[in-house]
Order: C-alpha cells, then sequence, then structure tokens
C-alpha cells in the first residue's frame, strides 16, 4: 500500500497520479501472480506437480487483484488530491494512509504474541512495519502542520 501510495505521490493531479498509480501496481500484481503460479499455487496436485495447474483459478484471481489494484489506485490518487487542498482535509489525507499501515501492522503484531497465532518471525516484521509507519504517520503529521507557518514566516 505505501509502495503504491508513493508512485501516486509523483503525479501531479488526480488523473496523473492514477497513471502512476497504475503503472506501478499492476505490473506488481502480474508478477506476484506469476511468481505464485510458478511456486505451485495454483497446482491442482498435492504436493505440486509440473504442467498440473489450475489455470481458471489462476485468471480468476489475477482478474480480481487488478481489479482491486485499480480501486486501490484511485482512492489512493483520491486522498492525495485531498492532501493537496490543505486545511483539516489535507491533514487527514496526508496522515491517512501511513496511519492505516501502522494501525493494521501493530494489530497484526497484536494477534502474533498470543499463543494460538504465535509466530517470531512475524512478530518482528510486523513490529517494525508499524513502528515505522507510526513514526512516518507523526513525521507526515507534523510537516503538514509546520508547512503552512514556514510559507508565513518566509513572505513575511
Amino acid at each position: 500500500m505505501l509502495a503504491g501510495y508513493a508512485a501516486c505521490l509523483t503525479g501531479k493531479n488526480f488523473k496523473m497520479s492514477v497513471r502512476r498509480g497504475l503503472a506501478f501496481l499492476v505490473p506488481a500484481v502480474l508478477a506476484y501472480e506469476v511468481a505464485d503460479l510458478a511456486g505451485g499455487t495454483y497446482s491442482t496436485t498435492i504436493p505440486p506437480a509440473p504442467g498440473q495447474i489450475d489455470l481458471l483459478n489462476f485468471i480468476v484471481w489475477t482478474v480480481y487483484y487488478v481489479i482491486l489494484s485499480l480501486v486501490a489506485v484511485a482512492v489512493l490518487s483520491a486522498i492525495l488530491a485531498a492532501t493537496r487542498s490543505g486545511g483539516v482535509i489535507g491533514f487527514f489525507g496526508a496522515v491517512a494512509v501511513p496511519g492505516l499501515v501502522a494501525y493494521l501492522a501493530l494489530s497484526t503484531y497484536r494477534g502474533l504474541i498470543i499463543p494460538p497465532g504465535f509466530d517470531p518471525i512475524g512478530q518482528v516484521v510486523s513490529l517494525a512495519a508499524g513502528t515505522s509507519a507510526a513514526a512516518v504517520t507523526g513525521t507526515v503529521g507534523l510537516v503538514v502542520l509546520i508547512r503552512p507557518l514556514a510559507r508565513r514566516v518566509r513572505s513575511s
């Protein structure tokens, strides 16, 4: 999500943000699905045997994730458009994506420290991702709040 958001950031307006986001996310989804196909995720046998794939399942899931990436890019671009508008909406638009990533990662971490879902590697990854995203959220929030003050100081 953060990588898609970063790709959308390079667009100067909503339309360009959508184009840049799609240029990043659609190939990423296709590469991920092809890697799953090569890794045996869509195999019809256990253990996976070469040449035994469920092609319809592969196509359905690939199309599903491409459509999901289209929706995600539209939402991310709309958030960016709100961010650029300034004010309270701009502030919440700026912290929405990193804040969501922080929340989801730290919620995952909380689920991984309880014995039924205990996963030491997942704990480290989700805690690092959540902490980093929380730091980014705080930094972005401060920058958005301080930027108008800095402009006022420079203009006077």
